[in-house]
């Protein structure tokens, strides 16, 4: 009898974690997991126009740029999936559907470009508490520097002026860049400049300018 019980248990909270990760249309976030549903622009206007700056939480089970891919559906409109390697300024590469998927970097944000329709998928996931992440000064050849911070699914950060605090970038030559996919728009924020703009769930930042390298822990709820 007891024993039939604890496995009762166990199965409700199995459900339990599921609903956390498959649950509403909405973005969903606890301490436990993350789902989103992720809209992926196409690039057919501006220059920024469709570059889509994506933030995966950073426990997640996408271990390939293929996996991402799949995850957005963006296999037949031909999707690239990109990351930046902000300490030596490489970039890699990988049209989806093309074969030549690569090995993600682990808490570094990704640029979904080059999309020839839009397109949407789920991203799930959890956060690792109390793992930092590197970011590494501004220098040439571009674009050695460019961070791309995949900010945290619970960050207690509101705002870009309050992610200049959170990772210790200095007033003036830290600096942190947002595309808007969807209309090509970006917004640039120099740290200490004021009122600054809000976050977006999901979306990675550009954070660039720096004199230094730092390597903080994110605050998350």
């Amino acid at each position: 009898m007891k024993l039939n019980r604890a496995i009762a248990v166990l199965a409700i909270l199995a459900i339990a974690c599921a609903v956390l990760l498959v649950g509403s249309d909405e973005a969903l976030a606890s301490n436990m997991g993350f789902k989103e549903n992720k809209q992926i622009f196409a690039q057919d206007g501006p220059p920024q126009n469709g570059r889509n700056l994506v933030a995966l939480p950073f426990n997640n089970p996408y271990v390939t740029s293929q996996d991402v891919c799949d995850a957005i559906n963006g296999n037949t409109p031909a999707c690239r999936i990109v990351q930046i390697n902000a300490l030596t300024g490489g970039q890699t590469v990988d049209t989806c559907g093309g074969g030549g998927a690569f090995t993600l970097t682990p808490r570094v944000g990704i640029l979904v470009d080059s999309c020839t329709t839009g397109t949407s998928g789920i991203i799930v996931g959890s956060h690792a508490p109390g793992v930092a992440v590197n970011f590494f000064t501004q220098s040439p050849p571009q674009p050695k520097g460019q961070n791309h911070y995949p900010v945290p699914f619970h960050t207690t950060n509101a705002n870009m002026q309050a992610v200049c605090v959170d990772i210790g970038l200095p007033a003036g030559p830290g600096r942190i860049v947002r595309y808007n996919a969807d209309n090509g728009v970006v917004t640039t924020w120099s740290c200490g400049a004021g009122v600054s703009p809000a976050l977006v769930l999901g979306e990675s930042l550009i954070v660039d300018s720096l004199t230094g390298p730092v390597s903080p822990i994110p605050s998350h709820f």
